[in-house]
């Protein structure tokens, strides 16, 4: 693991010069980024395409967190189940969306910051219903119960994610944006049948990264290459590694729906 930023990466490899995307435990904000091999891909964009690097590069991370997370008993893990998404028009929240529409879920319905990031969640990304937290207070308690929630909160929204969640439900934590410390009456927990997860990407074991991208090869990239999986939703691209801090900023903001790229040009441009 380095200090350079970066998780994710496309361009052509130095030994073969085959189109690569690849997840990278950092680095990738680089002329030049290491990747092992068995946690590359293969560009799924045609070559005749202008824009299959900056789409290539947004979606590794992504596609390998969902696929962790959401996917832990294979392709038809949420086949006929309802799924609830927070950040629902993040880069995470938008892959969950495909990757659950394009493998049976019955209903996929997140949350989002504003009434525009919702109509995008339900008009451009596939989601069912969409809520607006900062202005419904309430929201959770209109939802539907789902039997599988993907959170990148955490602090409060514990609570509310148990609550929201169908016996024999499944709470799967990836972040905290809001708190990693919670106060909840486990209680519901038990009476409901319910299993609290999570997991960290960066630092998981490579064998257990390669093993993720060799499934995402069998089950993903040819629904991505034909187009029924329609990823990555790209919001912005930045030209050069000096437009970093703006890309940054940007998500900071919260203003962004989908993917953000950094663009840098070859090193003997």
């Amino acid at each position: 693991i380095t200090d350079v930023l970066g998780l994710e990466v496309a361009g052509e490899a130095v030994d073969d010069g085959e189109a690569l995307c690849a997840l990278v435990p950092g680095g990738a904000y680089a002329e030049w980024c290491v990747a092992r091999r068995d946690h590359c891909l293969p560009v799924p964009f045609a070559a005749a395409d202008p824009q299959r690097m900056i789409k290539a590069a947004a979606l590794p991370e992504t596609v390998f967190t969902v696929w962790n997370n959401l996917f832990w008993d294979g392709p038809d893990t949420l086949r006929g189940k309802s799924l609830f998404v927070h950040g629902g028009a993040s880069g995470i929240g938008t892959a969950a969306i495909a990757l659950a529409r394009a493998f049976g879920a019955a209903r996929i319905q997140v949350s989002a910051g504003s009434d525009r990031k919702c109509r995008f969640c339900t008009e451009t990304a596939g989601a069912d219903a969409a809520f607006n937290y900062k202005d419904d207070p309430d929201w959770w308690s209109r939802a539907d119960r789902a039997d599988v929630v993907l959170d990148m909160v955490g602090g409060d929204y514990l609570e509310k994610n148990l609550a929201l969640l169908n016996d024999k439900g499944r709470l799967v934590i990836i972040g905290f944006l809001g708190s990693p410390k919670s106060h909840v009456n486990m209680t519901r927990v038990l009476l409901k049948g319910l299993t609290i997860t999570g997991s960290v990407l960066r630092s998981a074991p490579d064998d257990h990264k390669a093993k993720l991208c060799a499934e995402i090869a069998e089950h993903v990239w040819p629904r991505v290459r034909d187009g029924s999986i329609k990823l990555p939703i790209v919001d912005q691209v930045l030209d050069g590694l000096e437009a970093f801090e703006e890309a940054h900023e940007r998500m900071k903001s919260s203003a962004h729906c989908g993917k953000i790229v950094l663009r840098i040009p070859p090193a003997d441009a």
